[in-house]
């Protein structure tokens, strides 16, 4: 057994030896309960890797302590042994009885657990101690120890059939549902056909099924079948909304008010997407500016009580823009310069045209982000940029920015530590922060994707850069090192193609910088994709690195998606010279999806009539010369 099974197989035995918590039953009054039947689990035959048995101890606890939680009486292993006197595994029924009827129970469950490779499977039987019922055979099939859990709760989900068959759902059923599917109801709730029933979970399906939004009342009964309950849920629907009305707009059209909500006419009413349509109307008309609009809901029943109208009343009032934007702290940066960076501007005389001056909270938040980036790029490492503080008066709104600048640092000395190339020294001279250069967070960024293109350019496709910064707040210095790891050098071991349902694959092959064999290159795989996207065959193309067969190889998946490639136009008018004529062009960018392409013009007149045909082949007899050929008149 390897360190991870056994670490693996320890890790399952740990946790199925954990104490469970336990919380006290409360009896439900509303209905006479059932005597709940006395059990015994006993221990269980183990055949595999492990011969300490500790797999077969562990399923067993968890079993007795699972079955306790549905209500089942159960004899713990120290009143098991004290009552029969043994703790080995059972045989057969004959067995099994003879215990049980020693440890005074009505049922018993016994079993082997077996183990090969990965593979786990539990094979147990419930076997009814008085003989009057058929034993009950208890399988379950798993992958891997750590779902040895997993196994435990299916035998006895099992079991609970049996033990509790009064208390099984035999069917559940839907009743008062008119528009809505009785699927659609069953998918949401977590009570199925099979399952012991539960008071608890039914009260959460009653929940869940009212969440929909779709219902106004929803119960559920419980009723006796030949096979177990009944589970019957009652619902009333929510009424039909039959008409949607807009009124008092007059700056927004009513087909965009009624595009942006969610009621619509002919659904099912739901007061609560009432309430969020209000809110949905409302940041409409705050795109526009319009902070102080008033947006009000009613509900009503003009004919049927079952069918609704729904009318939104609307008070656009006046709109409010932008009035001023104030900086406080930024004293190398100008409040002027700052604001040109900012996506939200102080109202213009445009702004009755453009949306100059309109407060978005989204672009108010990406504007900070904009200004700390600002700061950062030029030096200043440690500002800090606050959130706005906005001040809405009635000629307009006023936002306050506090910025702290700190100081301003420049680049002490750049290096690359860890695991070194041999062109180390050129790979410095590309970057683009410098020493005695102030600090940019960009141009870091740009520094690690430009070492690691060198590295992955080498082959290292798992290459990991990270920068390490450290700061000399006395002389306001900083120095970078780039610590490099590089991982396996990989090779191309295959590439795949997918979704080429008419292109052929040496089509798309012969676009392809990087064949089988070839050490991996970033630099060689973004030039693929991008002669890829320049056939212009596609609407998508994706290359995706997988696995190899081994650590130092790697295969490219491409996938793409066609496009029509084809094309027709027709045209004609009328001309003094040549009078009524017509034009025409039929072409074909990737004909038979071999890559050439075939196009054919015509103009036909009342005195002229000219076409040509041109036929170009792009990689003549598979060489990277291209032949082509005119026919023309």
């Amino acid at each position: 057994m390897t360190i991870l099974k056994k670490i693996g197989l320890l890790t399952a035995v740990l946790l199925l030896l954990a104490p469970a918590g336990r919380a006290a039953a409360q009896p439900d009054t509303s209905t006479p309960q059932p005597a709940s039947p006395k059990a015994a689990v006993l221990p269980f035959a183990v055949f595999g890797p492990d011969p300490s048995g500790r797999l077969g101890q562990g399923l067993q606890d968890l079993m007795i302590r699972r079955l306790e939680e549905e209500g089942v009486q159960v004899l713990s292993r120290e009143q098991l042994q004290h009552a029969v006197g043994t703790s080995g595994a059972v045989a057969s029924d004959a067995q099994a009885r003879t215990l049980g009827r020693r440890a005074a129970v009505q049922f018993v469950i016994y079993g082997a657990l077996s183990q090969v490779g990965e593979q786990i499977s539990a094979d147990a039987k419930l076997v009814d101690v008085s003989g009057d019922k058929p034993t009950r055979p208890l399988y379950s099939e798993q992958r891997g120890t750590e779902n040895l859990a997993a196994a435990g709760q299916e035998l006895v989900q099992q079991a609970l059939v049996h033990l509790l068959s009064k208390a099984v759902i035999a069917d559940v059923k839907v009743r008062g549902n008119d528009r809505i599917e009785v699927d659609a109801i069953l998918v949401a709730i977590e009570s199925k056909k099979g399952d012991v029933l539960r008071p608890k979970t039914v009260q959460e399906d009653i929940k869940k099924i009212y969440q929909m939004g779709y219902f106004e009342a929803v119960n559920a009964d419980v009723s006796d079948g030949p096979n177990g309950k009944i589970l019957t849920f009652e619902v009333r629907e929510q009424p039909s909304v039959i008409e949607v009305k807009i009124t008092g707009n007059k700056k927004i059209k009513e087909k965009d008010i009624l595009a942006a909500i969610t009621t619509k006419a002919f659904t099912v009413l739901q007061k609560n997407v009432v309430n969020d349509d209000v809110q949905r109307i409302l940041r409409l008309y705050h795109e526009k500016a319009y902070f102080n609009a008033v947006v009000d809901s009613a509900i009503t029943f003009p004919k049927d009580p079952r069918q609704a109208t729904v009318a939104f009343t609307i008070q656009e009032n006046k709109r409010i823009y932008i009035k001023d934007i104030r900086f406080s702290g930024n004293q190398k940066m100008s409040s002027w310069r700052l604001r040109m960076v900012m996506e939200t501007k102080e109202r213009g005389v445009l702004s009755w045209f453009t949306d100059r001056g309109v407060l978005k909270d989204d672009v108010m938040n990406t504007d900070i982000e904009k200004i700390t980036a600002f700061y950062h790029d030029r030096g200043y490492m440690s500002a800090k940029v606050s959130s706005p503080a906005i001040d809405r008066q009635d000629d307009g709104f006023i936002i306050d920015i506090v910025i702290d600048e700190g100081q301003r640092f420049k680049v002490e000395s750049i290096g690359i530590s860890g695991e070194l190339l041999e062109n180390n020294d050129e790979i410095l001279k590309k970057l683009a922060l410098k020493p005695n250069h102030y600090f940019s967070r960009e141009d870091l960024r740009k520094d690690i994707d430009t070492i690691t293109t060198a590295y992955m350019d080498q082959g290292f496709a798992q290459t990991q850069i990270d920068p390490r910064i450290t700061q000399n707040q006395e002389n306001a210095t900083t120095a970078i090192v780039f610590e490099a790891s590089q991982g396996p050098k990989m090779r191309i071991e295959g590439i795949s193609i997918t979704g080429n349902t008419k292109t052929m694959d040496k089509v798309i092959r012969r676009q392809m910088k990087l064949v089988e064999g070839d050490q991996f290159s970033s630099t060689k795989l973004q030039r693929s994709n991008l002669n890829l996207r320049k056939l212009d065959y596609f609407e998508e193309v994706e290359i995706v690195p997988e696995p190899g067969s081994d650590p130092e190889s790697m295969k490219l998946r491409i996938k793409v998606k066609e496009k029509p490639t084809g094309a027709i136009s027709i045209g004609g008018g009328y001309s003094s010279d040549d009078g009524v004529f017509a034009v025409g062009e039929i072409i074909q960018r990737n004909l038979f999806g071999r890559g050439q392409y075939l196009g054919f013009k015509a103009y036909l007149g009342g005195k002229n009539t000219q076409y040509r045909v041109s036929f170009v082949e792009p990689y003549f007899l598979d060489t990277q010369y291209f032949a082509g050929i005119d026919v023309y008149n």
